[in-house]
């Protein structure tokens, strides 16, 4: 192992906060066009149609998870391994090698058995062309999902938030186009997504081709980068089936409507997904590989896991407070009670699955990713039984409870797991602190009519009241902005 180094505390938190801020850019860039083309969608497509899109995207990414054959996660495990620039490009190459026979596959898949899939799934083979360009636009997807991690591992997060706008802009001017030509047609967003991440894997090849492959296949790495990846699959294909049981429960009990409703909520909800998770994992992950053998790197991850979980619950109680005008933009539909809840329970519940990045450490660190389906697996089945219990008493209500209950266990059963190769001290004293600072606006907003909006700037007023709560009653007094003499402890813990 290389010798151990202290590690500056403070200039790797504010490396992280400074790509979090660029990479957030490219968050938003990457998934803004679900949240711009929701109302449009919403609005063009039936109830039903839009239930069976939301069902088909949710088929795709579940393929996705199996077909990517675990490489967007296994690269910069191996990456980071590697000590010349030409080994690096070899074991890119490879991963990438990897990953497309993984999208042709599924593409191949998508087109030889649409009909069947589409029977099976949605109980009508009418959304078959559908399903294919569904399936084909997921496979661009976690092609260009490899293509951004590399710019992640080297750190090009202005290119990487370029070519997210190149993608916004390119897949709502094409889902727009596309639904012009196709109207009402669930296959014409899909078929939009697919010809805008050609249009930027195109262009990051131009760009960065040379620089990321060398057209060598790193023959000793195979069996690394697969057994890893494997692994990172059957623990993927958990993840969504944790994402996706209550949609597949919802469909069994109340319908496709209420599938399009409950998935319409969620996508809003993901709004914390955009500002803040994958920002933040998004350099985050590299980080806590490429630093792991420095001697205060537990340190480091209790203050950047403090901060987080900070910042997150802040995003979550300003969402809340405007919740009601956030879902009447994005959402061209009556906005229910249960949907307020679902969309305030999502960002929630995404918040607190996202601690698994950082509960997961020590099982990245000593390839053991093959134990993480045990505690994947084991929510699934907890959050079925719970969503079979709830969902025909409460409706979505009960699927938000059953989505509730697996968030709060899963990064539990990971710490679980992981902590005897890795672990850190969590200041949990302080996130309870600022989780009871919040409270009031949570139940504020659960306990009061949707029907019943306050004057903006009320809520306004509210939001800079609640900021300067955590602000005072939160923080530390070593955390407040003053003026103040750089230190040596401030700049490195030893």
């Amino acid at each position: 192992m290389p010798r151990s180094q202290n590690l500056s505390i403070n200039s790797k938190i504010k490396e992280a906060g400074r790509h979090t801020v660029i990479y957030g850019l490219g968050s938003v860039a990457q998934s803004a066009s679900g949240l711009i083309l929701l109302p449009i969608l919403t609005g063009a497509l039936s109830s039903d149609d839009f239930g069976a899109y939301s069902l088909i995207l949710m088929a795709s990414g579940i393929a996705s998870a199996i077909f990517y054959f675990g490489m967007t996660s296994a690269l910069p495990r191996s990456y980071f391994d590697c000590k010349t620039d030409e080994d690096r490009k070899s074991v890119t190459t490879t991963a990438f090698g990897i990953l497309l026979i993984g999208a042709l596959l599924q593409t191949i898949i998508g087109y030889t058995y649409r009909e069947s899939i589409a029977k099976y799934l949605l109980g009508n083979e009418k959304y078959a062309e559908a399903l294919f360009h569904g399936l084909l636009s997921a496979a661009t997807v976690f092609i260009n999902t490899f293509l951004f991690g590399y710019l992640r591992l080297v750190k090009k997060s202005v290119a990487s938030v370029v070519f997210s706008l190149v993608a916004l802009v390119a897949t709502v001017g094409l889902t727009l186009y596309f639904q012009s030509q196709m109207p009402g047609d669930a296959a014409a967003p899909f078929v939009a997504v697919s010809a805008a991440n050609s249009i930027v894997a195109f262009l990051f090849f131009v760009n960065y081709g040379r620089a990321a492959f060398n057209l060598k296949i790193k023959k000793t790495e195979i069996s690394n980068l697969m057994s890893f990846g494997i692994a990172s699959i059957v623990t993927s294909f958990g993840g969504l089936l944790i994402d996706s049981i209550d949609r597949i429960l919802i469909h069994n009990f109340m319908g496709l409507t209420e599938v399009g409703h409950y998935s319409a909520a969620l996508r809003v909800g993901m709004l914390i997904n955009v500002l803040l998770i994958m920002p933040f994992n998004q350099i985050w992950s590299p980080m806590m590989l490429e630093y792991r053998h420095k001697e205060n790197i537990n340190k480091l991850f209790t203050k950047v896991f403090t901060v987080y979980m900070m910042l997150g619950i802040l995003v979550i109680a300003i969402a809340t407070i405007f919740s009601w005008e956030i879902l009447s933009i994005l959402i061209k539909t009556e906005i229910s009670n249960e949907m307020m809840y679902v969309f305030v329970g999502t960002l929630i519940g995404m918040l607190l699955m996202s601690a698994t990045n950082f509960f997961s450490a020590g099982l990245f660190y000593e390839r053991k990713v093959n134990l993480l389906p045990i505690a994947y697996y084991a929510v699934v089945g907890v959050k079925f039984v719970a969503g079979l219990v709830l969902i025909p008493v409460l409706g979505l209500t009960g699927a938000l409870v059953a989505g509730l209950i697996s968030s709060t266990l899963l990064p539990v059963a990971v710490w679980k797991l992981s902590k005897k190769f890795f672990s850190f001290d969590v200041e949990w004293h302080r996130l309870v602190r600022v989780s009871l600072l919040v409270a009031p606006t949570l139940i504020w907003v659960l306990y009061s009519s949707v029907h019943k909006t306050q004057e903006i700037h009320l809520k306004i007023t509210w939001m800079i009241i609640q900021i300067l709560i955590i602000y005072s009653f939160g923080l530390e007094n070593s955390e407040r902005w003053m003026p103040r003499k750089s230190r040596k402890e401030d700049c490195e813990i030893k």
